[in-house]
């Protein structure tokens, strides 16, 4: 087992492709609205937004991956302003990854700000950029590797023949994203007929920025592109809403096509003056992640607050890697502050033009 994970860390850090130069990834890739697209930076549902996100990949292997986000973002400025056609976003991450016995790590601290126009009574874009400071970190120590097996057994007092350059690392980073975000329905008691679409494009690491970890030269994190895309609807004035979502992400020689249904049914619907914007729902998606696993996601909504489950059943060629699971589970909780109290923007939802509703 230990030779197993210690062949994996080998294959991350030696790699021709350099995959410790990849990206973390979440299976739940709308829930984490800052590492999909800079340009969402205070697009949310209502006002202010939190998202918190946790992924353990690789579940059957000990010391797999784990990743953790938190994010935050929101609109300032707005009423200061009176932009009518508008307003300024902003948002704040942070991320930490860390994989195998060596603790090869990446923590990321990003602020993003957004300029959001917006597009007849329903619609609005944004431009967003992003900037960010990145530190790699690996902990050799930990590592058993291939020279210090006798041919019996692991011996730690043999040498391993491996010359670290550094053991942490760090960078600056830049990311810059466009995004469309279309909302219309009703204000009524029901409410049966709303309708949402968003889209979006993004490029991370734009300036591919390098680190150094091993003696023979530097290592290089590649641009990732991404373009992803939600649309839902609601059924014949029913209580039911179906649609689905995309998501497109190639970085360096690494391609990631997500697809799958959504579906969402509502548990209550207020009216606009008893707390309408308070509805609650429970739903679930079926994403396919093209030649890699199959994602069933669950989720539920009350008042603010909306959690989300998820699990990866791995389909690729590591399906059952040294008979152990290479699936992943993973969940998010998102705070959506719709009345605007947090910061003190007021119940002004008829100027955030594409943001209300309970989509």
């Amino acid at each position: 087992m230990k030779r197993l994970v210690a062949l994996i860390l080998l294959m991350l850090i030696y790699s021709g492709e350099d995959l410790f130069a990849q990206d973390a990834r979440f299976s739940q890739f709308n829930s984490a609205p800052m590492l999909l697209n800079p340009g969402l930076a205070g697009m949310g549902n209502g006002y202010s937004r939190a998202t918190l996100n946790y992924r353990s990949q690789w579940t059957g292997i000990k010391n797999s991956f784990k990743t953790t986000a938190v994010s935050v973002d929101f609109p300032i400025f707005s009423e200061k302003m009176n932009w009518k056609k508008g307003y300024i976003g902003t948002g704040l991450s942070f991320y930490t990854d860390k994989a195998g016995a060596g603790k090869l790590g990446t923590n990321e601290v990003n602020f993003a700000i957004s300029s959001v126009l917006f597009v007849g009574k329903s619609s609005k874009i944004s431009l967003g950029l992003m900037g960010g400071y990145v530190q790699k970190s690996v902990n050799p120590d930990n590592i058993e590797w291939g020279t210090q097996y006798d041919g019996f057994k692991y011996d730690g007092e043999l040498e391993s023949g491996e010359n670290f350059a550094a053991v942490s690392t760090k960078t600056f980073d830049l990311s810059a994203g466009l995004g469309y975000r279309y909302y219309s329905g009703t204000k009524a008691v029901s409410n049966r007929d709303q309708k949402l679409l968003e889209l979006g494009i993004a490029s991370f690491r734009l300036f591919e920025p390098k680190y150094e970890f091993l003696l023979a030269g530097e290592s290089q994190m590649s641009r990732r592109y991404v373009g992803h895309g939600r649309y839902l609807t609601s059924i014949n004035n029913t209580d039911f809403v179906i649609g689905g979502t995309f998501l497109f992400m190639k970085q360096n020689t690494s391609q990631e096509i997500t697809f799958g249904p959504e579906f969402r049914y509502s548990l209550m619907t207020n009216t606009k003056y008893t707390g309408y914007l308070k509805d609650s729902y429970i739903g679930a998606q079926l994403l396919y992640r093209y030649k890699d696993a199959i994602i069933p996601v669950i989720f539920f909504k009350f008042g603010n607050f909306k959690l989300s489950g998820s699990y990866d059943y791995n389909l690729s060629s590591l399906k059952g890697a040294g008979g152990k699971s290479v699936n992943g589970f993973e969940f998010s909780i998102q705070f959506n502050d719709f009345e605007g109290t947090i910061f003190g923007q007021g119940n002004k939802h008829v100027t955030m033009k594409g943001s209300t509703g309970n989509l």
